[in-house]
């Protein structure tokens, strides 16, 4: 059970259904039979430069807004959620018909992999062909280790005639 001794001293930030609410009016006519759950966060929330004493969020059986009106002023963006993985084209030369083509390719993405896994030292071999179009390509690589810390590496290398 958790026992806090002192009461944090400003305003916490009020959700329903992931929604911020300010107008604590409109919180206490909130219908409790609609209401499922109340989750607290009694510690000191940052969010951006805003900063909250506590976090209150407040979920309804069905999951939608029940009645509640959002503030004229707030900014409502519709988005599409999560969305599908992006695929590149990537040419395949396994037989001589292929190898022999005369058809130029001229990607600019030479190669990407979401899911390339590296050996105990860090390493891991990568195979892609590169576009017919002569220039310099920077290669960007980025990624998360087992701990989610992020890292990353930046080379370049030239195509010639």
């Amino acid at each position: 059970m958790y026992n806090q001794t002192k009461l944090l001293d400003d305003n916490p930030l009020v959700l329903y259904n992931g929604i911020p609410v300010f107008d604590m009016n409109k919180v206490f006519a909130l219908d409790p039979l609609k209401l499922r759950k109340l989750e607290v966060m009694p510690d000191r929330y940052l969010y951006g430069a805003a900063r909250f004493d506590g976090v209150l969020s407040f979920t309804t059986y069905k999951d939608d807004l029940a009645g509640f009106e959002i503030d004229p002023r707030a900014a409502v963006l519709d988005y599409e959620g999560l969305q599908l993985q992006r695929k590149f084209y990537s040419p395949v030369y396994d037989t001589d018909l292929q190898r022999a083509s005369r058809t130029p390719d001229f990607r600019t993405a030479l190669y990407w992999s979401p899911d390339v896994y590296t050996d105990a030292a860090g390493n891991a071999n990568l195979s892609f062909y590169t576009s017919d179009q002569p220039g310099k390509y920077a290669v960007v690589i980025q990624g998360l280790n087992a701990d989610g810390e992020a890292g990353s590496k930046q080379f370049v290398f030239e195509v010639k005639k």
